[in-house]
């Protein structure tokens, strides 16, 4: 079992494996379980499989989320009061390029908001499926790809890595999104204390 009721700290939380994301939130939440008394785990799961695993008590919650992502739970769960992340999320093209109805715009299945957006704008755009972030980076990169859809952190993170040669455009903002931190409701306490942190953060910042 993720935890008991009587636990304060939880247990492991699902995180989306090979996620860019993950080497951003990861010590951020890190830094605020450690000032709680609690280490933080993390358990790798592709996809939506973190759901799964937070449905079947096998996790204590999800480090991030969507709001969006709240109709799958079918177990009690805490919110954190704010979010652990915001991000802007956008189509990002090769700098000297333009968006048509022939673009090649690559996406990662298993992204909620990619895939929604994918399929709401099929007519829009030749959407390519990609199982793994790392071919889509490669076919980018080889310029077998107009552009990708992405969030601003994951494309500094990216160029960080040097997965991305140059900086892409910003061709269309979709949306600015909060991820949130989720947990089962025997960790109402904890999650209590951990928003109150963020609120800290956030006014320091």
């Amino acid at each position: 079992m993720a935890g008991t009721a009587l636990a304060y700290c939880p247990g492991p939380v699902a995180i989306v494996e090979d996620l860019a994301l993950n080497a951003v939130v990861v010590p951020q939440v890190e830094r605020l379980y450690r000032k709680l008394g609690c280490e933080l785990t993390t358990a790798p799961y592709p996809g939506r499989r973190g759901v799964v695993a937070f449905n079947a008590h096998d996790v204590s919650g999800e480090l991030f989320r969507l709001r969006l992502v709240e109709d799958s739970y079918e177990t009690g769960f805490v919110r954190s009061a704010q979010p652990v992340l915001q991000a802007r999320e956008a189509i990002w093209i090769q700098g000297s390029g333009t968006l048509s109805a022939t673009s090649k715009i690559g996406y990662v299945i298993g992204r909620w908001w990619q895939e929604e957006y994918a399929q709401a704008n099929a007519d829009q755009f030749n959407f390519v499926k990609y199982s793994s972030s790392a071919d889509l980076w490669m076919d980018y990169e080889r310029h077998l790809l107009d552009g990708f859809l992405a969030s601003d952190i994951l494309v500094e993170t990216e160029l960080g890595k040097g997965d991305i040669s140059e900086k892409p455009a910003m061709a269309r903002l979709i949306r600015t999104s909060e991820l949130y931190h989720y947990l089962g409701t025997e960790f109402s306490a904890f999650m209590a204390d951990f928003s109150e942190l963020l609120r800290q953060q956030s006014r320091a910042q």
